[in-house]
């Protein structure tokens, strides 16, 4: 009866870690589309932003490269946030026009960026190898495009914080589980005490059944005493039964 405790409570706690590892997992996938949601969504506000600045220069006769508060709202966000990696402003040839990074003007920009902007419908957004690029024509009084500004972000903010999210849902998961196997254990213990106590009683006495054909009194149990020496008897009768068969068949 040992085993068959030892038995349960491997199978509860079995339960209770799977239990508590599958809700991990679930919960730091939905932490990780939240997140993920919420960066982005940060992201395409300042490129609507970036959009504005560029659009209300360009309608005041600034050209794309020299619009004064575009590039101070650009290098104000690259600055001030280190998961931002550029900031760019390209044409309709897809000739970049003013960029966070003064090495890039004047060169091409990825094919797909251009595809991307020429088939326009808002906010585009594109991924590569470092994390993600978002887009937006942009437009004038005088022209429905004039080109894109673009901006670029990493997902290392992302990850990070999605590492130490998951790190900590463990540590409180580890200790979820040692608390309730610290209580789970001793009360199946005691819970599962008379119910062994009970199928205890019931093997002693089949087994006094089958050795001795009867069975000792169990003041505790009296239906259980009464139902094995009904038993004790039935096995008396078939023992009867086989000894007066024999005895025929020796006449």
């Amino acid at each position: 009866m040992t085993g068959l405790v030892a038995r349960i409570q491997a199978i509860v706690l079995t339960i209770l870690i799977c239990t508590v590892t599958l809700t991990v997992l679930l919960t730091t996938n939905k932490f990780k589309d939240a997140l993920s949601t919420t960066i982005d969504a940060h992201y395409r506000s300042v490129i609507g932003d970036m959009r504005s600045y560029i659009e209300d220069g360009v309608n005041l006769g600034v050209g794309l490269e020299d619009v004064t508060e575009a590039k101070a709202a650009m290098s104000r966000e690259v600055a001030a946030d280190r998961n931002l990696r550029f900031v760019e402003i390209f044409d309709t040839e897809g000739a970049v026009r003013l960029s966070t990074d003064p090495t890039n003007v004047g060169s091409p920009v990825p094919p797909a960026w251009l595809e991307a902007a020429r088939r326009g419908g808002g906010i585009w957004q594109l991924g590569d190898a470092e994390g993600m690029i978002l887009g937006i024509r942009l437009a004038s009084a005088f022209s429905p495009y004039l080109g894109t500004v673009v901006l670029g972000y990493a997902n290392a903010q992302r990850d990070e914080r999605l590492t130490r999210a998951t790190k900590d849902m463990v540590e409180n998961a580890v200790i979820i589980i040692i608390s309730c196997s610290l209580v789970l254990l001793p009360v199946l213990l005691l819970v599962l005490r008379w119910p062994v106590r009970r199928v205890r009683a019931i093997e002693q006495a089949l087994a006094e059944v089958a050795g001795r054909g009867r069975v000792s009194d169990h003041p505790d149990e009296p239906v259980l005493g009464a139902a094995l020496t009904v038993v004790a008897a039935v096995r008396r009768n078939l023992s009867d039964v086989h000894q007066e068969i024999d005895r025929l068949d020796q006449l």
